[in-house]
Formats: structure tokens, sequence, C-alpha cells
């Protein structure tokens, strides 16, 4: 009798890496194919996919584990079941590898929201929570051609405002200048940090 070796009967999940980045990898669809729940991760699944029910007011939620516990493929996965179809052949696998209620329950709901949502990311080194909130409002809506939906902030008044000042008041924008310039940036970098 031939002897056996490991890899005739265990397998690694095509596409699964050890590390996933949320800002690199969103798109990545072989990584969401590569997901391998464990218990937990389909608690969590069957629990979002609860808050996709039309009805459902409660959908706020916060993922916390210790490092290399998989939040962020688990956060890869979530994002992709709200921007594609569960029919996606990549979500069909993640689906093939979860329980019964799971699965019938993040299809079934899924489906009864054809539309994609527009998903905003949030990273942890952008300031406090309501300038996240904006900035990654911002990037999402620009991202699908949809910056004109964007709200007026204070930022966007206070660009306007200089620009007014450089076209219609020279001289009260050589003030500004110089004020810009007293505290070590330019005018332009202003501009910049405003937007």
């Amino acid at each position: 009798m031939p002897t056996q070796k490991l890899h005739d009967f265990i397998r690694i999940s095509p596409g699964f890496k050890a590390a996933v980045n949320l800002k690199n990898d969103r798109d990545n669809l072989g990584k969401v194919a590569g997901f391998i729940p464990t218990a937990v991760a389909q608690e969590i699944l069957l629990d979002f996919a609860k808050t996709l029910h039309p009805a459902n007011g409660s959908r706020s939620r916060i993922i916390m584990g210790t490092y290399g516990t998989g939040k962020s493929h688990l956060a890869l996965v979530l994002l992709n079941f709200f921007v594609h179809s569960p029919e996606t052949t990549e979500l069909t696998a993640v689906l093939d590898k979860l329980d019964p209620e799971t699965r019938t329950v993040l299809s079934g709901y899924r489906k009864q929201i054809p539309e994609k949502f527009l998903i905003v990311n949030l990273y942890g080194d952008e300031g406090d929570i309501a300038d996240s909130l904006m900035m990654g409002l911002r990037r999402a809506l620009e991202a699908e051609g949809l910056a004109s939906l964007l709200p007026a902030s204070a930022f966007d008044a206070a660009l306007e405002r200089i620009k007014e000042i450089e076209e219609s008041y020279p001289e009260h924008f050589a003030q500004l200048k110089t004020g810009v310039e007293q505290n070590g940036m330019s005018v332009e970098e202003l501009k910049t940090r405003l937007q």
C-alpha cells in the first residue's frame, strides 16, 4: 500500500492569505473567496445578515478581537456582500462554507435589497470620529461619482472665502498670506489641509 502524504487529504483554501489590508484589498474577490469562517465569524455574519432586513433599525456594530483573529478578512467579506450580489462566484464560495441558517439569512436578506450599498471606510489615523466620518463619506461618494451629493462643510465655506478674498480683495489676501506664513505654512498648504 502506498504511503499517503499530507497534501493528499489536507487542502488550503484557494486565495487564502495570512494578512488582509482593507485599503489595498477592498476589491480583491480572490481574498474574499479564500475566507475561512470560524464559528465566531459565522455568528457575526448572521448578525450582520439580520441587519440587512429592511425593517431592522439597529445596524451599528463594532468588531473587536486580538491581532491575527481575522477581523480585517471578515470585514473584507462583509463589505463585499454589501457591494456585490450574493450570486458573485467568490461570494458563493463563501456562502458554501457557512452553516445553512447563516447562508439562508445572508443571501435571502441581501436579495431583498438588490442595489449595492455605499461603503464608507474609516481608518484610525484621521482625527476625531466626526472628521473621519466626513472624510470617509467624501472619499466614498467621490469614488462612486456622487460628489454632487456631498454636504457642504465649514471647510468648504473656508475654501470659498479664501478664493473670494484672493480674487476680489488683494490687500486682504496679502494679510491672510502673512498671517498663515507666521503659523508656519503657505496659503496653498492651508487650502490643501482644508480640502
